[in-house]
């Protein structure tokens, strides 16, 4: 698996023990960083970075594994993602746990995992043309509801990483908003010439926004622009 250029921290959290108080401290100057609220309450965060041949994610969370994604297009298309998975809190330079492709092959999806220096390959049944989907990534679904959009198709055939099940997702475009419909689960997106504001998930309370400010500026003024653009 070829190793992510930006996998030094993107994101480090400081955490209370009452609630998430959470510090970005971005790394990579070109990626964009959204925070998940859920209620009153940060729960975690995610920094993304679009390139013409990849996707790459980071979501952090505390007391959580670190998840460090990329999904690689050709043409514009989704296709290999690879994800790995990284100790709570564990600095850039500590070796993943673990680390997983997924690659559709026709009508299988074949899962390579390397774990502990041991690498085993599964193919799983899926339906010819499913997209690799990471169900914990708010952002990754986002981009995959907007690669629907940019291809004009109203629904995508998604496998979900996470259950190895394959779903039908329906898409929907009202003017800057688009929604995706994973598996019963309503998905709203919305977007500004091509930036994604806000994602929102209103059957579990979840928003996600991205924070307004760039990398290096100072991170107490973007939190009082967050708390403005939530409130």
């Amino acid at each position: 698996m070829r190793m992510l250029r930006f996998l030094a921290p993107l994101l480090l959290l400081l955490v209370s023990t009452r609630s998430v108080e959470a510090q970005v401290v971005p790394t990579d100057s070109a990626a964009v960083i959204y925070a998940y609220i859920q209620g009153a309450d940060t729960i975690a965060f995610e920094g993304v970075r679009l390139e013409s041949a990849s996707l790459r994610g980071v979501l952090v969370a505390p007391g959580r594994p670190r998840l460090v994604w990329e999904h690689q297009l050709a043409e514009g298309a989704p296709t290999l993602l690879s994800l790995a998975i990284y100790p709570p809190g564990g600095a850039g330079s500590i070796l993943p746990l673990q680390e997983t492709d997924f690659l559709t092959v026709g009508d299988i999806v074949l899962v390579t995992t390397t774990r502990q220096g041991e690498r085993t390959a599964q193919p799983l049944p899926t339906t010819p043309g499913a997209i690799p989907l990471l169900g914990r990534s708010m952002l990754h679904t986002a981009y995959l509801a907007w690669f629907a959009q940019q291809a004009h198709r109203d629904s995508l055939t998604l496998f979900i990483t996470s259950s190895g099940k394959t779903v039908h997702a329906a898409t929907t475009v009202r003017g800057e908003q688009i929604s995706l419909m994973v598996d019963g689960l309503e998905i709203i997106t919305t977007w500004s010439e091509g930036t994604l504001l806000t994602v929102s998930v209103p059957s579990q309370a979840l928003k996600v926004v991205r924070l307004t400010r760039q990398a290096g500026e100072d991170a107490s003024d973007d939190r009082m622009r967050r708390r403005s653009d939530v409130g």
